[in-house]
């Protein structure tokens, strides 16, 4: 079965450019602070990060455009269901906005922008899961491309 980054180009720089969108959010991280139960806490935020990458990938195979007053209450609707809080700061807007600024020049083309977060995103988490999925991706199209490996 082939996932995403093996059909779509650049689509891992894309997950991990939306990895460092959330993970620099500053009100999602006091949250997670707050929820002090160490693994439920990161299942949480990957409930949240699965559901924000489920959306743009719906959105890539529908072939439609990004909303971001969607991804705003998307996000306003999982912080109140698995963080149980509702942010007075309004950086859910910002943040919705970072997502469809980033989705609509991956969708345009644009993978420098992609790419150049993927790499600040590798710089963060030291390279783990952003570059395994490249080189996941790099391997299928070395695979498809000339037969070998």
């Amino acid at each position: 079965m082939s996932g995403p980054a093996e059909i779509r180009p650049n689509w891992a720089a894309f997950i991990s450019g939306l990895d460092l969108i959330l993970d620099t959010w500053e009100s999602l991280e006091l949250a997670m602070e707050q929820e002090r139960t160490g693994y439920r806490m990161r299942d949480k935020y990957y409930k949240l990060n699965d559901e924000v990458f489920c959306y743009f990938d719906a959105l890539v195979r529908n072939r439609q455009v990004s909303n971001p007053s969607d991804v705003e209450n998307m996000l306003v609707d999982i912080l109140d269901r698995y963080f149980n809080i509702m942010l007075e700061d309004m950086s859910e807007m910002d943040v919705a906005h970072d997502m469809c600024r980033l989705f609509d020049k991956y969708n345009m083309g644009n993978y420098a922008t992609v790419d150049g977060m993927a790499e600040e995103q590798d710089l963060r988490s030291g390279g783990s899961a952003a570059q395994q999925s490249q080189t996941i991706a790099q391997q299928g199209a070395d695979k498809s491309g000339d037969g070998s490996k």
